[in-house]
């Protein structure tokens, strides 16, 4: 039953996005969806906004990268709940800048050589 009920959520969830896409796309407003996270649930994620024509931000190179710059790395979450807490949200700013980028340079609306757009601002 449980598993029956998470694929009710996650269908019930690709509708909602499915409706937040229509809305951005009525008012030329690009949707991107950030998420840090492996696994199946990241990989549905990504299925879900393909399937949607939503840009997908994966925020995993910015934290993989923070837990390979250190040999004693500091909690990104509060010890009492799950939410982020300031270095992890630092890291997710870095991880849907760098995001950003990369779908600017792919969409061909920025030089991959150049990271100035970014800095400007």
């Amino acid at each position: 039953k449980h598993v029956e009920y998470a694929e009710e959520c996650w269908q019930a969830a690709q509708v909602a996005f499915g409706w937040m896409q229509d809305l951005c796309e009525e008012h030329g407003v690009a949707l991107s969806i950030a998420f840090e996270g492996s696994g199946q649930h990241a990989a549905r994620l990504k299925e879900i906004c393909a399937a949607e024509g939503i840009a997908y931000v994966d925020l995993a190179p910015a934290f993989d990268r923070y837990y390979a710059s250190t040999d004693a790395p500091e909690s990104v979450r509060f010890e009492w709940d799950p939410h982020f807490n300031a270095l992890g949200h630092r890291l997710v700013a870095e991880g849907i800048d760098e995001g950003l980028a990369r779908l600017r340079v792919a969409a061909g609306d920025a030089d991959p050589e150049s990271d100035d757009d970014r800095k400007s601002r």
